[in-house]
């Protein structure tokens, strides 16, 4: 189940990990996730409403691997800036 900032709260989504790929989707606005893993790392792109909003996104998964805390941001956004804030996005395992 995953919350974020400006959006969805308690929204259902569901990743798949292949190797280092990771894909997936979210019960909000037709949502994506791909991205690629790099340590307890997540980092790739959303895309809702078939590519109209779409933006880099990264997330970091607790040591406990139940939780995660991330950042997303829209294209064009300073999303190096994004991650200096708070992060926006949260989730924690339920199955």
């Amino acid at each position: 189940m995953t919350t974020w900032q400006g959006g969805g709260h308690d929204v259902r989504m569901v990743l798949v990990q292949s190797g280092s790929t990771v894909t997936g989707s979210y019960d909000y606005s037709e949502g994506s996730i791909s991205g690629t893993v790099q340590d307890n790392r997540l980092i790739g792109t959303w895309t809702e409403d078939n590519g109209v909003s779409e933006g880099p996104v990264e997330f970091e998964l607790a040591a406990d691997g139940k939780t995660f805390t991330g950042w997303w941001a829209y294209d064009g956004d300073d999303f190096s800036a994004t991650k200096k804030q708070d992060p926006s996005w949260t989730g924690i395992r339920v199955t």
